[in-house]
C-alpha cells in the first residue's frame, strides 16, 4: 500500500545518518557478507520467469494446469541448457561486480594505512598492490584530447579485452567526496527504478548506489512491473543490508503509488533504467513536489540510462570473406538477442558510400538476418515501436492506387525454439526489418527516422555516408556524423568494426573523438556492460549535454578520476563469436563448466 512504502522511506530516511558515517571497514564487512550470499545463491526460480517472458517455460506464478501457462509445454534440452547457461551468466556477472567492489575497498584500506605509517616515518616506499586496472596506464594524445587510458585487462573467459579512458581535460569532482549541498541535507533516500528488461540490471544499480556513489544514501527499490520475482532472490542477496536497514524494496503497485514515492520529501535521489519519457516524467513529479529546487538541482537528483540507437560504424578496407560473415554475426546476434530490448542492441550499421565491398556486405548483413533466430519481442511495445519506424519508410506508388516499401527489406527470419505458444506468437516474433536511410545528404533520398527513434525491437537500418573511403573516412567523417545528435539518438554504445590490416592507430584516434560512453573494437558492446565488474562505466557519454541517454554512469568501483568511456576489443574480426545460442552445449557440460568458473572467479580475484 502506499501508506506501507511511506513507512518503508521513513524508516530508511532515519538510518541515513548511520548510513553515511560507516567506515570502510564497515563497507568491507557489509561487501563480504553480499558476497557469501552470493556464493549460495542458486537463481533458479528468478531463471525460471526469465524463460517465462520469453515463453520457453511455464509462468512459475501459474497452476500447473492453467491452460494459459502451457498449452504446448515440454520441458526440451534447448530449455534446459540456456536456462543453465543464463544463471551462469547471472551469477558471473553480479560476483564479479561484487569482487571488483571488495578489491576496491581493501585497496583502500590498505593506502589510508600505509598513509598513517608513511606519517610517523615508518616505510618510504609504497608496497599496496594496485588492482589491474589501475595497475597498467600509458597516456596518449588522441582524438585532440589527452588521455590516460587503463588497461587493457583480459575479460576471462570472454577472450575480450577491456580498458578505461580518462580525459585530462574533464572537470569531475572528486568521486570520494559527496557535494556540499548533499552533506546539507539531513535524511533521504535514494530511489531505485528497477528495469524490465534484464534481471542483472537492477541488481548492479543498487550495487552502484549503495557502494560506489560518492553522496550515498539508504536505498528503497521498486521493481519494474515484469519483474515481480526478483524479490526473493533480491531479499536473500541483500539480507544484510536490509538487517541492518539501510535497504528496503517492493513489487510495482501502480502508476498512483510510484508518484506518491517521488512527491515524498524524504525522496533525494532516483536512479532509473528506463526511456526518456520516464526521466522526463520523473523529473517533472520532484519538480511539482519541491517547487523550491532550481531545474538544475531537480536534474542533479536523478541519474539515468535511457537508452541508445546503436551504431556500427564500418571502416573502409580490405576484409576478407570471412571477416565480412563475422562482422554481421556480431552486428545481428547482438539485434536479436532478448528481443532487441537492450539499450546496446545495434539499430544502425553506418557505411562508407564509396566502400568497394559495400554491396558485398550488405547481402551479407541480409542473408544473416534471415539465418540467426530470433528472440521474441516480448518488451511492451516493441511492436508498435517498430511498425511506427516503418510507416516513414512506405511510399506511394507512381499511379497513386496504393503503398511500396522501396527502402524496407523484411526477412522470414529464423526463431527462436520455445515451449510455449499462445496467441500472441506470431506478434512476439515481428519479422526482423532492414531499413534503407540512403545517403546522409542526398537531395535523392535521405530518411534518419530509424536513426533518431530507439526501436528497441527487430529492426536495423543502414545509412550511407559519403566522402573518401581511406583511413581518414573514420575521424573525418563518421565520427563527426554520429557525434551530432541531430543525426542519431543518444551516446551509450558505439562500435567500430575494421579488418585484421587496418591501422590500430587510427581506431584509437576515432574512439578517443567518439562522443560515446562505450565504445566496441570489432565486437558488440553488451561486452562493455559486462566490464563494470573489471571498473569501468555505463551510461551517456560524458561529452553529451542533451540528456538523451540519461545523465550519470554506473560503476567506476575504482574511482578512476575524469573517467570518459569503456572500451572492450575482440581478439579480431576473424575470432570466433562468444555469445552463440546455437552452439550452447547440452546442460550437464555447462552446469560443469559454470561450477569451474564460478570457483576460479573467486580464486582470480584474490590478487
Amino acid at each position: 500500500s502506499h501508506n506501507g512504502w511511506a513507512a518503508k522511506v521513513d524508516r530508511l530516511s532515519a538510518k541515513s545518518q548511520e548510513f553515511k558515517a560507516l567506515t570502510l571497514e564497515d563497507r568491507l564487512e557489509l561487501i563480504d557478507a553480499i558476497i557469501y550470499n552470493a556464493d549460495v545463491l542458486g537463481g533458479d526460480l528468478m531463471v525460471d520467469h526469465d524463460m517465462a517472458l520469453l515463453k520457453m517455460a511455464p509462468d512459475p506464478y501459474k497452476s500447473n494446469d492453467d491452460a494459459s501457462s502451457a498449452p504446448n509445454y515440454q520441458y526440451s534440452s534447448d530449455v534446459e541448457k540456456l536456462k543453465e547457461f543464463s544463471k551462469l551468466s547471472f551469477l558471473l556477472n553480479l560476483i564479479q561486480y561484487l569482487q571488483s567492489i571488495k578489491k576496491h575497498l581493501e585497496y583502500r584500506i590498505e593506502l589510508e594505512r600505509e598513509s598513517k605509517q608513511n606519517n610517523q616515518g615508518r616505510i618510504k616506499k609504497t608496497k599496496v598492490k594496485k588492482p589491474p586496472l589501475l595497475a597498467k596506464t600509458r597516456d596518449a594524445f588522441l582524438g585532440g584530447r589527452q588521455i590516460r587510458i587503463h588497461g587493457p585487462v583480459e575479460m576471462f573467459p570472454l577472450f575480450h579485452k577491456f580498458q578505461v579512458w580518462a580525459d585530462a581535460g574533464l572537470e569531475t569532482k572528486d568521486p570520494i567526496k559527496p557535494s556540499p549541498e548533499d552533506d546539507d541535507e539531513e535524511g533521504g533516500i535514494c530511489v531505485v527504478l528497477g528495469a524490465g528488461n534484464a534481471s542483472i540490471v537492477t541488481f548492479i544499480d543498487t550495487l552502484h548506489c549503495i557502494f560506489c556513489d560518492p553522496a550515498t544514501k539508504p536505498i528503497f527499490v521498486k521493481y519494474h512491473p515484469l519483474r515481480p520475482y526478483l524479490q526473493p532472490v533480491f531479499a536473500k542477496l541483500f539480507e544484510p543490508l536490509i538487517e541492518r536497514g539501510f535497504l528496503d524494496h517492493t513489487v510495482d503497485e501502480g502508476l498512483e503509488a510510484a508518484i506518491q514515492l517521488l512527491r515524498n520529501p524524504k525522496t533525494r535521489h532516483v536512479h532509473v533504467t528506463g526511456g526518456l519519457a520516464t526521466a522526463r516524467a520523473i523529473e517533472k513529479t520532484l519538480a511539482e513536489a519541491q517547487p523550491d529546487k532550481s531545474k538544475e538541482k531537480i536534474e542533479s537528483m536523478v541519474t539515468s540510462e535511457l537508452g541508445c540507437v546503436t551504431p556500427f560504424l564500418i571502416a573502409p578496407g580490405k576484409y576478407t570473406k570471412r571477416e565480412l560473415k563475422m562482422a554481421a554475426n556480431h552486428i545481428v546476434t547482438a539485434k536479436k538477442v532478448n528481443g532487441g530490448a537492450f539499450c546496446f542492441s545495434p539499430q544502425v550499421v553506418v557505411l562508407p558510400e564509396e566502400w568497394a565491398q559495400k554491396e558485398e556486405f550488405r547481402e551479407i548483413l541480409v542473408k544473416t538476418v534471415a539465418k540467426i533466430p530470433a528472440d521474441p519481442c516480448y518488451y511492451p511495445g516493441a511492436t508498435k515501436r517498430v511498425q511506427n519506424i516503418l510507416d516513414h519508410y512506405v511510399d506511394d506508388d507512381e499511379k497513386g492506387e496504393g503503398k511500396t516499401q522501396p527502402h524496407i527489406l523484411q526477412q522470414s527470419g529464423a526463431r527462436m525454439k520455445r515451449s510455449i505458444t499462445d496467441g500472441d506468437d506470431d506478434e512476439d516474433f515481428l519479422q526482423p526489418a532492414i531499413v534503407d536511410c540512403g545517403t546522409y545528404g542526398s537531395v535523392t533520398y535521405y530518411n534518419n527516422r530509424a536513426l533518431r527513434m530507439e526501436a528497441f525491437g527487430p529492426l536495423l537500418a543502414t545509412v550511407n555516408l559519403p566522402g573518401d573511403p581511406s583511413e581518414s573516412y573514420l575521424t573525418d567523417v563518421a565520427v563527426p556524423f554520429v557525434n551530432n545528435k541531430e543525426n542519431i539518438f543518444g551516446s551509450l554504445s558505439c562500435s567500430i568494426i575494421y579488418p585484421k590490416k587496418f591501422n590500430q592507430h587510427v581506431v584509437e584516434e576515432a574512439t578517443a573523438a567518439l562522443n560515446y560512453g562505450c565504445v566496441g573494437w570489432n565486437t558488440a558492446t553488451f561486452y562493455g556492460y559486462i566490464g563494470l565488474g573489471i571498473g569501468g562505466i555505463w551510461g551517456a557519454s560524458v561529452y553529451d549535454n542533451t540528456g538523451e541517454t540519461g545523465r550519470g554512469q554506473v560503476g567506476n568501483v575504482y574511482e578512476i578520476p575524469n573517467i570518459a568511456k569503456s572500451v572492450v576489443s575482440s581478439r579480431s574480426l576473424a575470432f570466433p563469436l562468444i555469445y552463440n545460442k546455437e552452439l550452447i552445449p547440452p546442460k550437464f557440460c555447462v552446469s560443469l563448466v559454470s561450477a569451474a568458473l564460478l570457483r576460479f572467479r573467486r580464486k582470480m580475484f584474490r590478487f
